[in-house]
């Protein structure tokens, strides 16, 4: 049995209709946001204009750059994959394992919202940090205040401890970003 947590439903209880709005904002495709890691100390990551290193260079990226905007599908092309993305106002491509997800730059304590996940759709809190763990509960693509309790990281895949309410498991990492806190 998997219950699904409605935050929406304990704003009401306490008298204010905040949540409402958000309830139909949720994303069709995640926003990911990235920074570079992995690039050699006085070396750069190319911005090509295509999924391979045989297109142009259209901009040069330095290494632990942060902010960069992951835009739809990955590419294979040979045993690497590419990833395209907006760099400031530049869009263009780069090799995917020179980069890693901003939110693994997070502390585990933070506060987080659901990122991500489709309107109608759910994120599945977890028993382990897996995919194939057993399902606890399920957020909604509107969830808010989640707190982070502590990140495991295995083969660049995230997973975080989180409580929401009465509930706490594990979830996939990427589909949470920080609420920012500070006015």
């Amino acid at each position: 049995m998997i219950r699904v947590i409605l935050p929406i439903l304990l704003t009401v209880t306490f008298g204010t209709l905040a949540g409402a709005a958000s309830a139909g904002s949720c994303v069709g495709e995640p926003l990911r946001r990235f920074f570079v890691a992995g690039v050699e100390e006085g070396d750069v990551l190319h911005l090509r204009s295509g999924p391979s290193p045989r297109y142009e260079t259209i901009g040069i990226i330095t290494r632990d750059t942060t902010g960069l905007v992951g835009l739809g599908p990955m590419q294979p092309y040979g045993q690497s994959t590419w990833r395209k993305i907006r760099y400031g106002a530049l869009v263009g491509w780069v090799n995917d394992a020179l980069l890693r997800p901003e939110s693994s730059r997070i502390p585990p304590t933070s506060s987080f919202s659901v990122t991500g996940v489709r309107k109608g759709d759910v994120l599945y809190v977890r028993a382990w940090p897996s995919a194939k763990s057993r399902e606890i509960a399920a957020l909604p693509c509107y969830a808010t205040g989640i707190a982070g309790i502590k990140v495991w990281m295995k083969g660049g895949q995230i997973w975080r401890k989180v409580r929401f309410h009465s509930v706490e498991g594990w979830v996939n990492g990427a589909l949470l970003e920080p609420e920012d806190r500070g006015l």
